[in-house]
């Protein structure tokens, strides 16, 4: 997990977005793209460090692939369950079996092949943040 801000659960109003995903060339563009928007940003390479991230860190929303190392359903349940409910953005190229099983599980899916900006009005839109 890596982060551009260390600033612990509830001491600002930027929000942070997890994005895991274990393509580096896709979580660096995004990294950047949701940075630029003024958003906090941690990455995770794996399913495993993205639940340690979510456990440890102040996040807001998950981005998450669907094709990832481990079982991404247990992202998806994990920010969903507890006090607060973290929403999450399935992101991913494939259209396929595990696609249609988590898709409804997630607040929203967008597909990898959508261009950045899609994205971004989803991830405003979660946040209620009105950066559109």
């Amino acid at each position: 997990m890596a982060m551009n801000d260390d600033t612990s659960r509830g001491t600002t109003a930027v929000p942070c977005v997890l994005l895991a995903d274990d393509d580096r060339s896709i979580r660096r563009a995004l990294s950047s793209c949701l940075g630029l928007q003024g958003y906090r940003v941690a990455v995770a390479a794996d399913v495993e460090s993205a639940l340690g991230t979510l456990q440890t860190d102040s996040i807001d929303l998950v981005i998450t692939d669907a094709h990832m190392p481990g079982d991404t359903r247990q992202i998806i349940r994990h920010a969903h369950e507890g006090s607060v409910r973290i929403p999450v953005v399935l992101y991913s190229s494939a259209d396929d079996q595990l696609c249609r099983e988590l898709a409804p599980l997630a607040d929203a899916f967008v597909r990898k092949q959508e261009d950045a900006e899609a994205l971004l009005r989803v991830v405003s839109h979660c946040l209620g943040t009105g950066r559109e």
